[in-house]
């Protein structure tokens, strides 16, 4: 479900770029129908001016939010280091495995935010389990911690680095 959810996200993204608030309003409600059609509850608001999306399964608990203005969400855990300069692109949070992915951009390079992390991970408790590690171009670091799992990639982008932070409680 969330597949298709994201999809038509994107074609409404697209679409947005011209649209008014009727045809933004006639958007958010076919993406909730849709959700609904699949046994979902959705709350979906399409932003007007800055290409965002947001989304809520009010069922499942689920939220995901991209574009401009994404915040960190609120129950993110306090134990998972944020790279202190990065602009945040898109936030998920999902109560099952108590699962959180954030994804953004800093200007600083691969190099830079990897240190950081190598640094600041361990500071909570956290243990790295495997590195990979392509220079300059991409790292991708697997943690554990209590039952929990971070991962974090960092790839490089013409804007600098992307960063991607994934959290979740392991699976027995």
């Amino acid at each position: 479900m969330l597949i298709r959810v994201l999809g038509l996200a994107l074609a409404v993204l697209v679409c947005a770029a011209g649209c008014k608030k009727t045809a933004e309003e006639a958007m958010e409600a076919a993406i909730e129908s849709q959700i609904a059609k699949d046994g979902g509850s959705a709350n979906v608001e399409i932003g007007e001016d800055d290409m965002s999306f947001k989304f809520e399964d009010k069922k499942s608990g689920a939220k995901m939010a991209f574009g401009k203005n994404v915040e960190m969400p609120k129950d993110f855990p306090q134990d998972v280091p944020v790279y202190k300069s990065m602009t945040l692109a898109m936030a998920h949070s999902q109560k099952e495995n108590n699962t959180f992915m954030v994804q953004g951009v800093t200007p600083d390079s691969v190099a830079t935010v990897a240190a950081y992390y190598a640094t600041e991970t361990p500071k909570q408790g956290w243990s790295e389990e495997t590195n990979m590690d392509q220079g300059d171009k991409l790292r991708v670091v697997a943690y554990k911690k209590e039952g929990r799992s971070l991962n974090v990639m960092l790839a490089t982008t013409d804007e600098g680095t992307n960063i991607t932070i994934n959290t979740s409680q392991e699976q027995p």
